[in-house]
C-alpha cells in the first residue's frame, strides 16, 4: 500500500515507510489501498525493484496478493477463527489477521465491499470492510441456507486461493 501511495500520488514522496505504519490515518490508507487494487502491476513493480530487500517466503507472499479477489461479499457465517464469505454461488473461507470478525460486522448475513487474497496458505481480507446497510428478506436468507448446504456436501468451500 506504501509503495502504491507513493506511486500514485496519494502520499507525499519524502514519506517514511515508519511514518506511513505509525502516523498515516485510516482514510489515507484506504486510499493507497484503493490505488493497489486500481493498478494490477503495483505488486510486480514494487518486486522488480525491491525483492532484494525481502526473504522469499515475503516474495511469495506479496506475489499472492496479486491474485486477490475484490468484490462485494456477504458474510455469512462466523465461526471461531473464520468467516464465510460467498460472492457469485461461491464459498470461502475467510481468515482475520486482526480482530475477530464479530467485532467487526454488527449483524449477520451482511454485505461488505472487501479484497481476500492468499495468505500463509489460508484466505485472509485485506483489513478493509466497506459495509452496506441492508437487510436481507426472507427469500434471500434461504437461498443462502440452500447454496450453504450443498457447497458443504458438495465439499467445493474455498479454502485457498492458487
Amino acid at each position: 500500500m506504501y509503495f502504491a501511495g507513493i506511486r500514485h500520488g496519494v502520499l507525499g514522496p519524502k514519506l517514511r515507510y515508519k511514518d506511513f505504519i505509525s502516523g498515516t490515518n485510516m482514510q489515507e490508507k484506504f486510499n493507497c489501498r484503493q490505488k493497489l487494487i486500481e493498478n494490477e502491476n503495483s505488486i510486480p513493480l514494487y518486486l522488480t525493484h525491491h525483492s532484494h530487500q525481502h526473504s522469499r517466503e515475503e516474495i511469495n507472499i506479496l506475489s499472492g496478493f496479486s491474485l486477490g479477489i475484490t468484490d462485494k461479499f456477504i458474510i455469512y457465517k462466523l465461526f471461531s477463527t473464520r468467516a464465510v464469505f460467498t460472492t457469485k454461488n461461491k464459498f470461502f473461507y475467510v481468515h482475520a489477521l486482526g480482530d475477530p470478525f464479530d467485532l467487526l460486522v454488527d449483524e449477520i448475513p451482511c454485505l461488505v465491499k472487501t479484497t481476500i487474497l492468499p495468505f500463509l496458505g489460508k484466505i485472509v481480507y485485506d483489513g478493509f470492510l466497506e459495509p452496506f446497510n441492508i437487510e436481507f428478506g426472507p427469500n434471500i436468507l434461504h437461498s443462502l441456507r440452500v447454496e450453504w448446504k450443498e457447497a458443504k456436501e458438495k465439499g467445493i468451500v474455498i479454502k485457498k486461493i492458487i
